[in-house]
């Protein structure tokens, strides 16, 4: 678990997490657009991984940014003469499938830091137990030592 936490960074401002998400589509709207012969109109599936991924590495704002811009970069790339009552459905379904994957991706981002908060909780707890083992075998080790001392030491004779 612990190498997939490695690729979330650690708490970065609005401003940085919006910018990074944007570069995310943009870079995913270049191959898009560099594909557009091949993938056909609606070859703005190529955005759903990085929507997840946004929300993943950030948070859901950052998620719902990156569909936005997504929805809005696909809708600038469709020839609204032809079709447009297909385009405006297949774009509206797209942004409601959106959302719940945004939702899907910051609850994975959550679970994961919450499972890694459980195993280092898990840990100290580990390690506190084993040092009261410890400290509980000295503590045995020594009243039996006592108790051998005690055992051996000879036996006075009672005064009369």
């Amino acid at each position: 678990m612990e190498w997939l936490l490695q690729f979330v960074p650690q708490r970065q401002s609005m401003l940085v997490r919006w910018v990074v998400s944007a570069l995310m589509v943009l870079l995913a709207f270049a191959c898009r657009f560099a594909l557009q012969a091949h993938g056909g109109s609606y070859a703005f599936m190529l955005f759903v991984p990085l929507i997840i991924a946004s929300a993943f590495l950030f948070d859901r704002g950052s998620g719902v940014v990156a569909l936005i811009l997504s929805t809005a970069l696909s809708a600038a790339l469709l020839d609204w003469n032809v079709n447009a009552d297909i385009h405006t459905s297949a774009l509206a379904t797209f942004f409601i499938v959106g959302l719940p994957l945004v939702l899907i991706g910051e609850g994975l981002h959550r679970a994961l830091e919450r499972a890694l908060r459980a195993e280092e909780a898990q840990s100290a707890l580990l390690m506190e137990k084993d040092l009261l083992l410890r400290g509980n075998e000295a503590s045995c080790e020594e009243r039996v030592r006592d108790d051998l001392v005690v055992d051996r030491a000879p036996i006075a004779p009672a005064a009369a």
